[in-house]
């Protein structure tokens, strides 16, 4: 077990603003930026390609292993070319400003596939890894330097907390529109059922504004200049300090246990709502807009908590909070049901949306004061590698409907692809978080940022 977590009790007193009075409306907006599209990738992509376009879905767990392996190599790259920076724009704005453009284009291309290419089955799983891939890189390449400024632009906690408050809120909103309002406005306004063309359509809207909002955020970024007269991280060194440091093990399995286990969520809520409760895309709707509208309201009262509580404490209660909330899931069986079981999800999801981001923060700013140097793009990548490899699960999870339910895709959905989804959704995130839940009370944090010395401590040595 580790050390004993530092203080985590809050100091009375307003922290001083983040270098050169960068805004944290303005920092936190550009999620929705980073979130809008993305999320249509994450919540649609499995059902356009396999139940519209009738992609095998053994084929599409392959792929998307192969996609989560690369993607997960990609990210500390990302994050180290961040880092060793220095431009005229600064660190992190470059890849902002790149990285909304490609972003863009290769979500519309992902969701735009030529009918020659969709009606040859060699031709469509080579046109989904390569803009699945490309699509996660471009996003990888805005969140490595995104994420890395929060702990850098806002360096006291109940600022960053603030900063951290506005950006999942802003996402939040990108999620109601992303997912909740996807399935009808793809099927029903801008498209028809059975049909991808109103997935294109949205996509060439969300990339769009996703750019703009993205490209807004950093134009307002005000990097800190003294950074860049600390010494460039050297690869292979950091790399190995990280590998070494224990909180990057156990802070990132519980990272990417929840990871995993939304992205299952995020993936299967569509067939979900039509396999296991009967519904309709407006269904589908109308239960993700309810569980994301309880997202953001309950957000206000977990950020409250961590303002009483600290960062740490929260964390641990959210954890365990998120993991039970899965289980009504498994016995809805109609709209109403479902809707009643995802407000036990979203209760959950939204404390560890509210602490998550402050846990790894803390573990970046004992980093940097250890080694002298701010490398939170590469710390946020090498987390993102154990993150991205969720892309495994979630393969594993779908290969496994095949196996033991028989479903393969729309038009091939075996003998109970209810069973299958209902497990799908709700048995393994609830095992996944129950993992992530045991890690976490194993895990002492490092000192927040304004702490001193005499603060009493947020809880108790954890014995087992």
């Amino acid at each position: 077990m580790e050390a004993e977590d530092a203080v985590d009790a809050p100091q009375a007193g307003t922290p001083p603003r983040g270098p050169r009075g960068t805004s944290p409306l303005r920092y936190g907006v550009g999620m929705f930026g980073t979130s809008l599209p993305i999320n249509l990738v994450k919540g649609s992509m499995l059902y356009v390609y396999v139940e519209l376009l009738g992609l095998d879905a053994v084929v599409y767990a392959t792929v998307y292993a192969v996609y989560g392996v690369l993607d997960a190599l990609d990210n500390p790259v990302f994050g180290y070319l961040s880092d060793r920076t220095r431009s005229r724009w600064g660190r992190r704005r470059p890849y902002l400003v790149v990285g909304a453009l490609v972003l863009t284009v290769t979500t519309v291309a992902l969701f735009t596939v030529p009918g020659a290419v969709a009606d040859s089955a060699v031709g469509l799983a080579v046109w989904f890894a390569v803009f699945a891939i490309t699509t996660e890189m471009a996003d990888s390449l805005i969140n490595a330097s995104y994420g890395a400024l929060l702990p850098e632009l806002f360096t006291h906690e109940r600022r960053r907390a603030t900063a951290n408050a506005v950006r999942q809120g802003a996402q939040l909103v990108a999620l109601v529109i992303a997912l909740a309002l996807t399935p009808v406005l793809a099927r029903n306004v801008l498209g028809s059922e059975g049909s991808t063309v109103g997935y294109g359509r949205l996509a060439i809207i969300f990339g769009v504004v996703s750019a703009a909002v993205i490209l807004w955020t950093a134009l307002g970024v005000r990097e800190d200049p003294a950074l860049d007269a600390e010494p460039k991280p050297q690869f292979f060194r950091s790399v190995g300090q990280i590998l070494s440091t224990a909180h990057f093990w156990t802070v990132g399995l519980v990272n990417a246990c929840y990871g995993a286990a939304m992205a299952l969520v995020l993936g299967g809520l569509q067939l979900y709502v039509a396999h296991t409760l009967g519904g309709s895309a407006l269904d589908a709707s109308i239960l993700q807009l309810v569980v994301i509208a309880v997202s953001i309201g309950m957000l206000s009262v977990w950020a409250a908590v961590v303002r009483r509580k600290g960062a740490a404490w929260t964390w641990r209660l959210a954890l365990p909070v998120a993991a039970v909330g899965f289980v009504p899931l498994y016995f809805a069986t109609d709209l109403v049901t479902g809707i009643l079981a995802g407000l036990a999800v979203a209760v959950g999801y939204s404390g560890v949306l509210a602490t998550n981001d402050l846990v790894i923060a803390r573990v970046l700013d004992a980093d940097a004061a250890q080694h002298g140097t701010h490398r939170s793009g590469l710390f946020l990548a090498a987390f993102g590698v154990l993150g991205r490899l969720n892309g495994l699960l979630t393969a594993a999870a779908l290969a496994s409907l095949a196996l033991w339910f028989g479903y393969r895709s729309g038009a091939d959905p075996g003998p109970d692809p209810g069973q299958a989804f209902r497990v799908y959704l709700s048995v393994y995130p609830l095992v996944l978080l129950t993992i992530g839940t045991v890690v976490s009370r194993f895990i002492r944090l490092p000192a927040a940022p304004q702490e001193q010395a005499g603060d009493a401590p947020d809880d108790q040595p954890v014995t087992r």
